[in-house]
């Protein structure tokens, strides 16, 4: 409630009020939380608070009838726009309020970004921006500061890799790339050490010993013997390793990303809509263990 002086005009006087209603604004908690090494080339991860859903869900499903874009602006105003997804709880379990992008700024200074959160059945495959309804988070908007070049370990300070009309690939701070590595095993995620991974044919048990401390693990030492394999083949010289991320229906037929009920020798019936983030954040875990390790 507050009050309202009543103008001249209508009988009152100056010090005559009247009381008006108003409404109280909806609290919202706009803002996306913006955390990483905030340097040139490293990845930085924008999350959002939005609607709890979980990984099998649906009506919605979080991966088909959402749709995260986030446009984001260097300080010398190039544009980019980049898509976001579900994380659950951001914390590796499938049921959450957790949304997220990520991408590395390539430029020193402030950066602004601004969210595109929609809602639709299948929003998430159409190509077209105004598809579905806004919802949530959608408009939010801010800023956040990027700092110089600060040493890293890996690739994880370099920035892409680009071509630049010669023979080699080069990263964006001036280094170049020479791919040296192996190619097997292709399913080197087929490993038993992933939730979600029941018929994995590798447990790399011999590299145990090559996991150190300060590494990183999940499951209580479940992490251990595919970290220690990484740190295996860096300590080599090799800076690439080729493999899948999905073979249904190939020869080993034990990587996937999905949390549906899968029939690994290949079907139509196959669920290829819910992904597992538990097993995804374990990968992850490796991935950004490889980069580090260059």
């Amino acid at each position: 409630m507050m009050l309202t002086r009543r103008p001249a005009s209508r009988g009152g006087d100056s010090t005559e009020f009247s009381p008006c209603r108003v409404e109280p604004l909806e609290p919202r908690q706009l803002l996306a939380a913006v955390s990483g090494a905030m340097a040139q080339f490293q990845a930085v991860t924008l999350t959002f608070n939005g609607p709890t859903l979980s990984e099998m869900g649906n009506n919605p499903n979080p991966f088909l009838d959402y749709k995260l874009q986030v446009n984001v602006t260097s300080p010398s105003g190039k544009n980019y726009s980049i898509p976001g997804f579900f994380n659950g709880d951001g914390k590796g379990n499938g049921t959450g309020n957790v949304w997220q992008m990520k991408f590395s700024p390539d430029e020193v200074g402030t950066w602004r970004y601004n969210a595109s959160f929609r809602t639709g059945k299948n929003v998430a495959i159409d190509l077209s921006p105004t598809a579905g309804t806004a919802t949530s988070f959608n408009g939010d908007s801010g800023t956040f500061a990027i700092g110089g070049k600060k040493a890293a370990d890996g690739f994880t300070g370099k920035g892409r890799l680009e071509y630049v009309g010669g023979h080699y690939l080069r990263f964006q701070d001036g280094t170049y790339y020479v791919k040296v590595g192996a190619n097997e095993p292709e399913n080197f995620l087929g490993f038993t050490g992933f939730d979600g991974t029941p018929n994995g044919w590798h447990k790399y048990q011999p590299h145990v010993g090559d996991w150190k401390a300060g590494d990183p693990d999940w499951g209580n030492g479940r992490g251990k013997p595919i970290i220690g394999a990484v740190n295996y083949l860096a300590s080599t010289g090799i800076n690439a390793l080729y493999f899948l991320t999905q073979n249904v229906g190939g020869q080993t037929r034990d990587v996937w990303p999905w949390a549906g009920s899968i029939n690994r020798y290949g079907s139509p019936s196959n669920d290829n809509t819910h992904y597992d983030i538990s097993k995804l954040a374990q990968w992850d875990i490796v991935f950004q263990h490889m980069q580090r390790k260059g």
